[in-house]
């Protein structure tokens, strides 16, 4: 059991490298790994993650463009939600699995890489 859960880790943190490279990203993969089914605005997305307008904004329109995240219009609002691709919805979905100071541990270590390089 317990390499299991280091090869997840592994993949995680490769995974989290690469679409959560700072903490308005990180936060919002967090979000959607606790909403995966769900669809939100951006006044609600703004408001649970917590980070400045700005930088969500941001992560938000660059996870859109990798395909992490979706947009669809209704009622003439536009609403976000998980992306259907299954292998990064696994992915997003196992960050929940891990209780929060395994979260914290592995957001440390990818931090701590990238201000190595």
């Amino acid at each position: 059991m317990e390499a299991t859960s280091a090869l997840t880790e592994q993949k995680l943190s490769c995974f989290l490298a690469k679409h959560g490279n700072n903490r308005a990203r990180r936060g919002l993969l967090l979000f959607w790994s606790r909403y995966p089914s769900a669809k939100f605005s951006k006044p609600v997305i703004y408001s649970a993650v917590n980070y400045p307008k700005h930088d969500v904004e941001k992560a938000l329109k660059d996870m859109v463009e990798e395909g992490i995240v979706v947009s669809s219009i209704q009622n003439k609002v536009t609403l976000y939600s998980l992306t259907l691709n299954e292998e990064r919805r696994r992915k997003i979905i196992e960050l929940s699995t891990l209780d929060f100071e395994r979260q914290q541990l592995l957001f440390r270590s990818i931090e701590q890489r990238d201000r190595a390089v």
